[in-house]
């Protein structure tokens, strides 16, 4: 049997969905309040500004023009909130769309802070 670790994502042998990640206090505080946005899970995590969001729509195929894709956010909110899914960003209102989501946090015994979250379920 073939073994493959992927960073920053839980899976099981069953048939539903599911998705396990970890940042630090900061971090979660960020993104939760609406902050910043989460990309990736396959690959890892990675926390982005707004700014950061604009840039990466801005490139590939499929880009955007920058001054589109503001006017698009400022002006229509849900498809924006279509686009960011579609290239696998999140922000806190759109993470886990159509699953069960969670978080906890954690304090490790150096007194660090850290939140675990992610969500799970069988729509797929």
């Amino acid at each position: 049997m073939k073994l493959n670790i992927r960073h920053s994502c839980f899976e099981t042998n069953s048939s539903s969905v599911h998705s396990l990640s970890f940042c630090t206090d900061h971090e979660w505080q960020l993104f939760y309040n609406g902050h910043t946005f989460c990309k990736g899970y396959d690959s890892g995590l990675e926390f982005l500004t707004l700014e950061q969001v604009f840039d990466k729509l801005c490139e590939g195929k499929h880009a955007y023009t920058r001054e589109e894709i503001e006017r698009i956010h400022r002006e229509e909110p849900d498809d924006f909130n279509d686009i960011i899914r579609d290239n696998d960003i999140s922000n806190w209102d759109t993470f886990g769309t159509n699953y069960e989501v969670f978080y906890q946090s954690y304090t490790t015994p150096g007194g660090e802070k850290i939140y675990a979250f992610g969500y799970y379920g069988d729509d797929f």
